[in-house]
C-alpha cells in the first residue's frame, strides 16, 4: 500500500444510481501519514478519465454527496462533549493530475439557462489538468495549475492556463496567470470578491475584480459565457493597466488599449452601465490618443 493504490474501472452511485464517480483509473501514492498528528500527504493522485457528478436530483435540497458526508459525520453521543477543539487535520498532495476527466454540477429544481454559463448547471468536460502543491486551508483551496485546458457546456474554452490560485466562499484569487482562449491571450493577475458563491449568479453586479493586466489581448466575445450580452461583440483589443470594481461599474488606471490598425488610448477610465452600451457611462481622463476613421 505504501507504493500505492491503483483501481480500474471504479464506479460510486448515488441514492438514485446516478454516477456521483467513476474514473478508468485511479492511482494514489501516499506521502506521509500521521493519525495522531492528524496529516495525510499524497505524493500523487492521478485520475484517467474520470467523471465527478454532483447533483441536487428534482424535488432534493442537498447534493447527492450528503448521504456520504452523512456517514462519515460522528453520531450524536451520550458522553459529554469536548469543548476543546482538537488539530485540524493538514492534507496536501505533492501533485494532482486530470486527464480527460468531466466535472458537472447540477441543481435539477432549478430552471435551465439557455444562453451562456448556466451557475446551476455547470458542466465541464475534456479537463487536462496538472496541479503542483494543493492543499486546503480552512475553507481555501491553495494550488498552483501547471496546466490546465477545459470545455464548458456553454462553448467557453481553455486551451491552456497556468497560475497560483486560492479559492474560498468569499474570494477566487489567480496570480501569475497565463490563459489563453478561443480568442484571448491573457498575462495577468486578478481578485475576485464576493459575499457568497451565489454572487456569481449575478456576476456584473456583485463581483468585484481587482486586477493587474500586463500586456494582453482579450476578444470581449471571450466574456460572452459570463455576460451573453457580449457573445456579439467580436472586438479584439491589446490592453494593459489596473481595474477596480465591477464589470457594471469599474474604474481603469493607467490603461492602455489598441484597437484596429491606429487607434491607440492611455488615460484612465471610469465606465457605469455595462453591459448595455448602448446606456453606459463613461468619464476619460485621457493622456494620449489617436484614431482614424477605418478604425
Amino acid at each position: 500500500l505504501l507504493r500505492g493504490l491503483t483501481i480500474e474501472d471504479i464506479i460510486v452511485k448515488d441514492k438514485h444510481r446516478a454516477d456521483l464517480f467513476s474514473a478508468h483509473k485511479l492511482s494514489i501514492i501516499p506521502g506521509k501519514f500521521s493519525l495522531s498528528k492528524k496529516i495525510l500527504i499524497f505524493r500523487k493522485i492521478y485520475i484517467d478519465k474520470g467523471v465527478i457528478q454532483l447533483l441536487t436530483h428534482r424535488g432534493d435540497t442537498v447534493l447527492n454527496l450528503q448521504f456520504i458526508l452523512d456517514y462519515f459525520t460522528p453520531k450524536a453521543s451520550v458522553k459529554p462533549y469536548d469543548t476543546v477543539r482538537g488539530p485540524k487535520w493538514h492534507l496536501s498532495a505533492a501533485s494532482v493530475q486530470l486527464v480527460s476527466t468531466r466535472f458537472h454540477i447540477q441543481d435539477e429544481n432549478k430552471p435551465p439557462v439557455w444562453v451562456g454559463m448556466d451557475y446551476s448547471n455547470i458542466d465541464v468536460s475534456d479537463i487536462n489538468l496538472l496541479i503542483n502543491g494543493f492543499y486546503p486551508d480552512g475553507d481555501t483551496i491553495n494550488a498552483k495549475i501547471v496546466h490546465l485546458s477545459a470545455k464548458e457546456r456553454s462553448g467557453f474554452i481553455i486551451h491552456s492556463m497556468s497560475g497560483d490560485f486560492q479559492v474560498s466562499s468569499a474570494f477566487l484569487k489567480a496570480h501569475k496567470l497565463k490563459l489563453i482562449t478561443n480568442n484571448s491571450n491573457l498575462d495577468l493577475s486578478f481578485d475576485f470578491l464576493y459575499d457568497h458563491w451565489n454572487a456569481y449568479t449575478d456576476f456584473l453586479n456583485k463581483v468585484h475584480i481587482k486586477a493587474t493586466i500586463r500586456p494582453s489581448y482579450l476578444d470581449l466575445s471571450d466574456i460572452g459565457a459570463y455576460a451573453p450580452e457580449l457573445y456579439i461583440m467580436k472586438d479584439r483589443f491589446k490592453i494593459e493597466g489596473k481595474i477596480k470594481g465591477t464589470v457594471s461599474n469599474f474604474n481603469a488606471k493607467d490603461f492602455k488599449f489598441a484597437y484596429g490598425s491606429h487607434t491607440r488610448f492611455y488615460g484612465n477610465i471610469h465606465a457605469y452601465g455595462l453591459p448595455n452600451v448602448e446606456e453606459t457611462f463613461v468619464d476619460l481622463n485621457i493622456r494620449d490618443f489617436s484614431t482614424t476613421r477605418e478604425d
